[in-house]
């Protein structure tokens, strides 16, 4: 099983590992052809001339006093602050991760949310929700910004007291995790400087954070450790017969032309938009595959479990009722076995039988090539936009 957060988690990660390997390579190929020029002296290069980036003699584009300087820098310095810059991203995107793993098991399990703590609402939000789906939403967006403005070791403990997940029964040691995140605040808020406090907790005399090759790639392979225990966790709790039931349920693509009026009606196109279908939390970023304008119309093109679409367009329906937008069209939802590919339209019209296509001509295609007649229709439909 992959989750969304997840896949997100690796692919910034990969990101990032590409982004340094590319940055040392081209560093390094920089220090040879700084160090061949001045050897050389070609092209009556001067190494003892300020170098500037395009050769634009401005402040915001000086890169070095000279080109001796400027070869050690490629060498070892620029590589170092390199390492810090990404690492910095990096426990970011572990900490995004986390708490978006917090939102996707709310998702499916809001049974273990039911810890006794009081929570307010104010007169406006309790009555501008139309129903329960809105404060649920409300109460994970508060949980989750509570966490997102905390540290490691406070959101490691809300895993434990929550989701019964302790980070000490993974396999690698979870104090590396937390030399990072403490590494990571020190070039963020103090420029890599230790405090006493640090050095005393890790027994250094260090007064400025450094990052060699080997720390950052096996910060790489702890944070990419702990993601993976926490999806495996994550697994478990959504592993029992009734989630497994519902992960399977039938998965549709579906498509919306609509005409917002007023923020009410944006608000429904919004990433930030969500409601609740069968005791589950569902977030529209999750269903939208893409959005497109021409004009003030808004085209969605969705993909997600059957009942959510569904129920995502009575939402729609209502808002249209209460004047705050309008629905040009509505595309029939179908399930991917019915999606429509080049070459499945490219069949079809070989057996075309004159223009304009007869109404029953779906009924053909279905007999002939042996697909179902909903399928049969969504091609019709589209080769009658051709014709």
């Amino acid at each position: 099983m992959t989750v969304q957060p997840y896949n997100n988690f690796r692919l910034e990660i990969f990101r990032l590992l590409k982004l340094y390997n590319a940055s040392i390579r081209a560093y390094k190929e920089e220090a040879t052809r700084t160090s061949t020029l001045i050897h050389f002296k070609e092209n009556d290069f001067d190494p003892s001339a300020n170098v500037f980036l395009d050769n634009i003699e401005e402040e915001n584009y000086f890169i070095s006093g000279n080109s001796y300087e400027l070869k050690e820098k490629y060498r070892k310095s620029y590589q170092g602050k390199l390492r810090e810059v990404l690492l910095v991203r990096l426990i970011s995107t572990l900490e995004v991760y986390m708490v978006e793993m917090v939102r996707e098991t709310f998702l499916q399990r809001k049974d273990l949310f039911t810890y006794d703590r009081k929570i307010e609402f104010s007169h406006g939000e309790l009555l501008s929700s139309d129903s329960i789906s809105i404060l649920w939403s409300k109460l994970i967006n508060n949980e989750c910004r509570k966490l997102q403005n905390q540290g490691f070791h406070e959101t490691k403990n809300f895993y434990l007291r929550v989701l019964n997940i302790n980070f000490n029964d993974s396999k690698f040691e979870i104090s590396h995790i937390e030399l990072l995140h403490d590494k990571r605040h020190l070039l963020v808020h103090r420029l890599g400087k230790t405090d006493k406090q640090f050095r005393h907790k890790y027994s250094t005399e260090e007064k400025q954070i450094t990052i060699s090759p080997e720390d950052f790639y096996k910060a790489i392979e702890a944070i990419s450790d702990l993601g993976s225990f926490i999806l495996k966790e994550y697994e478990k709790l959504v592993g029992d017969e009734k989630n497994k039931t519902a992960l399977k349920s039938t998965h549709v693509y579906s498509s919306f032309e609509i005409f917002p009026f007023n923020k009410d009606g944006e608000s429904t196109i919004d990433n930030n938009f969500s409601f609740i279908v069968d005791d589950q939390l569902v977030r529209f970023k999750d269903l939208l595959k893409s959005l497109t304008y021409k004009g003030d119309v808004a085209k969605l093109d969705l993909y997600g479990r059957k009942e959510f679409i569904n129920y995502y367009f009575r939402l729609l329906n209502k808002s249209q009722k209460h004047g705050n937008l309008k629905i040009e069209s509505k595309y029939s939802s179908y399930s991917p076995n019915m999606w429509v590919t080049e070459n499945d339209l490219k069949k079809a019209r070989k057996i075309i039988p004159k223009k304009p296509l007869d109404k029953d001509f779906f009924k053909t295609l279905s007999e002939e090539q042996r697909i179902s007649l909903e399928k049969a229709q969504e091609i019709t439909r589209i080769l009658k936009n051709e014709y």
